[in-house]
C-alpha cells in the first residue's frame, strides 16, 4: 500500500473538474515528451519496439503510465516453440538504454511543469 494514498484520493475527490483537467493536461504533456524522446533514442531494427512505446491511463484519473514492449516485442524463447515468450524490449534496454535515459533527462522539467499545474489548480479551487 502506498503511504498517504487515501489522503490523496480524498483531496482529489474535492478538486474541481477544471483543476483536474489542468493537472491531467500537464501529466499527459510530460508523459508524451518522455515517450517521444524514448522513441527518438530507441535502436530501430524492424521498428516494433519504437512502435510499442506508448502512454496510457494509470491506476486513477491523475495517473499516467509510459510503457515499452508488450505484444509487439514478444518472441518465443526457442524457434518453433510458442511458449514461453520473452519480451526483447528489456534486452534492448539493457544493451542500448533508451527508456530510462529519456525519463532521467526530462524528469525534473516534467516535475516542475506538473508542480506548476498543481499550484494553478490549487489557486483555481481556492477562489471558488
Amino acid at each position: 500500500m502506498i503511504d498517504g494514498l487515501k489522503a490523496l484520493e480524498e483531496k482529489m475527490s474535492r478538486m474541481s473538474r477544471p483543476a483536474k483537467e489542468g493537472i491531467r493536461d500537464s501529466l499527459d504533456n510530460g508523459a508524451n515528451r518522455i515517450a517521444n524522446l524514448a522513441r527518438s533514442l530507441v535502436p530501430v531494427d524492424e521498428g516494433e519496439l519504437k512502435e510499442s512505446i506508448r502512454v496510457s491511463q494509470g491506476r486513477h484519473e491523475l495517473a499516467v503510465d509510459i510503457k515499452a514492449g508488450g505484444k509487439l516485442t514478444r518472441r518465443p524463447v526457442r524457434a518453433g516453440i510458442t511458449e514461453p515468450e520473452y519480451d526483447y524490449a528489456a534486452k534492448i534496454e539493457y544493451k542500448q538504454p533508451f527508456f530510462y535515459p529519456s525519463y532521467r533527462a526530462l524528469k525534473k522539467t516534467v516535475q516542475r511543469s506538473i508542480s506548476k499545474a498543481i499550484r494553478v489548480a490549487a489557486n483555481l479551487d481556492s477562489k471558488r
